[in-house]
This record gives structure tokens, sequence and C-alpha cells, in this order.
């Protein structure tokens, strides 16, 4: 049984109200008069080049008597309905910040307090494995590796495709291999060659482990088998999809990549947020779905566990056909092991409950990460977060 925690960032700050949507509460209507969904009005056609088009449809998909989803998450409505899906509403920290860096920085180390150089997922990782033997149990797939991963003789594998993570030989550099080139295995062998033998003192010894581990990482990347492993089909021109694709690979490879990251870009809607939050979310709720079929089709009993979240969310009121940066959001947590439903409550959208026209938190981020931490990872929260903070019950086997 296969069982891998991967996370999702939605970035630039997804409106948390247009995705898991109010739609009776009058407040919503009122200041939102061109961005509020409501259960019967028409989503326009998706128009996708290059693939089909996504037909029109209700704007909102309702998952109880006064809530429901954006109408672009139709796959995120059948894992509601299955039991696979936690919706997360209200979800921050204290002393919330508009910015997106500090906002990412507390999500990526769940420090709100203070700012820290270590992430949350990094410390998991000196739990999991402290002698740090695994090059690959934290794995991004991304352009630029999060501060989430970074830990104190952490090492943390980044990648945009399996092909592209490894040496690069001469051959490679002129543009091809072919004769005279040096073989990969060759290159490999000999680059380990230098990191070997008796260990060296610091500052040489850190260098030192850091190659050998390299080393180690791209052999695991190796044995990463092609595509043909299913016959599920990810589609194209979606790069949230494509980036899940590679995940799957990797996670039931069985070459000891355990933790993932990677993100999905383009959440930041000032402006034009209609057309740009159904496209998003349609790619999302399409990669999102196809990612666990492939999954049941590797591994039937897989466990794999997905956490799915912006820096913040947004403001209440709408402005120049968008939302600017707010406060709290909402968060998703899928997977087979999760207890579907509703967490948390919606926070009141009266001026006088917010703050300063943000959504007031309900759930603290880190009570989500304590969750996780001790119902999914087996991991002390203490010895992580400093302490375990609420009493969230997410998984199947709670009652």
């Amino acid at each position: 049984m296969s069982s891998s925690f991967v996370v999702i960032h939605l970035a630039g700050g997804n409106d948390a109200l247009n995705t898991v949507v109010p739609f009776t509460d009058p407040h919503y209507i009122a200041v939102r008069p061109t961005l509020a969904l409501q259960p019967d009005s028409e989503l326009p056609t998706l128009r996708r080049p290059g693939r089909e088009d996504v037909p029109g449809g209700s704007g909102v998909l309702p998952i109880n008597d006064s809530l429901g989803l954006h109408g672009a998450l139709t796959g995120f409505r059948d894992l509601y309905e299955q039991g696979r899906l936690a919706v997360l509403l209200g979800v921050g920290y204290p002393e919330r910040d508009r910015s997106h860096f500090r906002s990412l920085d507390v999500w990526h180390t769940a420090e709100p307090h203070q700012v820290r150089s270590d992430g949350w997922l990094g410390r998991v990782a000196s739990v999991l494995d402290p002698q740090h033997d695994n090059p690959v149990l934290l794995t991004n797939i991304g352009r630029s590796m999060p501060l989430a991963l970074a830990a104190p003789g952490v090492m943390a594998a980044s990648l945009e495709s399996i092909g592209g993570y490894g040496l690069l030989s001469p051959a490679d550099r002129r543009g091809g291999g072919g004769a005279g080139g040096v073989a990969h295995a060759d290159l490999a062998a000999l680059a380990a060659s230098l990191y070997q033998g008796r260990a060296l003192p610091n500052p040489w010894g850190s260098a030192q482990q850091v190659g050998v581990s390299a080393i180690r990482g791209i052999r695991s990347f190796d044995a990463v088998p092609d595509r043909g492993e299913t016959d599920v089909q990810y589609p194209p021109f979606n790069p949230i999809a494509a980036r899940l694709e590679i995940i799957a690979r990797i996670a039931t490879a069985g070459v000891g990549a355990q933790i993932f990251h990677t993100t999905h870009d383009g959440y930041d809607t000032h402006e034009n947020q209609f057309a740009t939050q159904h496209r998003l979310l349609a790619d999302l709720s399409e990669a999102v779905t196809v990612f666990l079929d492939d999954l049941a089709q590797r591994d039937p009993l897989d466990r794999t566990l997905i956490l799915i979240h912006s820096e913040f969310g947004r403001r209440i009121a709408e402005s120049r056909g968008g939302t600017d940066h707010g406060g709290a959001g909402v968060a998703f947590l899928v997977g087979n092991g999760v207890a579907g439903g509703i967490y948390g409550d919606m926070p009141s959208l009266r001026r006088e409950d917010s703050i300063d026209g943000d959504l007031r938190p309900s759930l603290d981020l880190r009570e989500v990460y304590t969750a996780i931490l001790q119902r999914f990872l087996n991991v002390d929260a203490a010895a992580v977060l400093g302490k375990a903070l609420g009493s969230l019950r997410l998984d199947r086997t709670v009652a």
C-alpha cells in the first residue's frame, strides 16, 4: 500500500468566497454585485485551445443548504459526495498579513509570530529520517524550492521533469549525445567517486554530504518507470495536471519519495477574476480527479493525502472586477483516508465582524497541520510545531 502526502499551493491568494460559496448569505450578494455566484446562475462555456471545452453549467454546486462549490469544481463535488473531500473553512493564522511573502512564510514554517528559516515539512523529515539517509523523502515539483521543505541537514529534491533531473554531460551542453559523449552512467560514477572515501572535516564535509546525497537522488529517480503503467490520460495544456503526473510516477515507484510539494500559479485575481478563477479551478478539479484515478490504478489500496491551500484568501468585497489580498481562506484535504465533510465555520461577512474587510479565521492553520501530523503521518505534532493545537478529527479511523 502506497502512502504519500502531497501539498498543492494555489499561488497568488485564491478567493475563498467564490471557491466555497455562501450563496444564501445576503451580505455576499450585496458586496459582490458582479462576482457573486448562485446555483441558478450559468457559467459560460470555458474555451480551452488545444483541448476540449468545458460546457457551461451551474455557477454553484450546493453541498448543503447554504454552501456550495464553485461550478468548475465538479470533480471536487464528486469527491465530497464520495466522502473523500474535507472542506476546511476560514483557515488562517493570528495577526494576518496581506503580503504574499510573509503569509506564505507562515504557511511554510507554521510560525505566525516570528521569522523562521526552517519549514514544517523539513522538520517532519528530520523526525521521519533523523540520520538524513533518504535524499528524496522530500520532493518538490516546480521551479523553486519552497521554504516548507527546508531544515538543517535535510536534503530535498527539486525538479520540473524526471528526465531533467541529473548530471549534464558535455554532450548535453552541446545539444545532444552521440559519439564522443560521456555516458550518463559513467558521469554519475565519476561524480560519485569524488565524494566517496573518508569523511572530510567541515566546511568541506557538508559539501561532501550534499554531493553524496545528490548522486543518490539522481540514481533514485533513474528507477522511476515510464508513463505506461496505467491507461489514465492526463489532460494536455494543464500545468498542475502535468506536475501531478510526475508525482504519481515517483510516488508509486518505490524510490523513497514520500512528501511532495507543488504549485498551481495564477490566483492573484485583482482583476478579471470571474474568467481567471473559472479556468484555474477547472484545471485543478480535472487534475486532482485524474491524479486520484491514476493512483487507484497503480495501487487500489492507495492512501495518499492531498492538502490544497493558498497563502491567504481575498477581501470580502469585490473591486474593479476582482478582489484584493485578504485574510482567512479555504483549504481542502483529499484522499481515501479522509473523513469527508465541512470543518470550521464560515466566517461572517458582516463588516463589523471582519478584520478590516477581511475574513476572520475560524481555523488556525496549525490545527490543520496538527491533524495531518498526528492522524495521517504518525508524527508527534509537538516535535514539529512546538505544541499540538486543536482537536480536528479528519481521518476515517475516528468516528
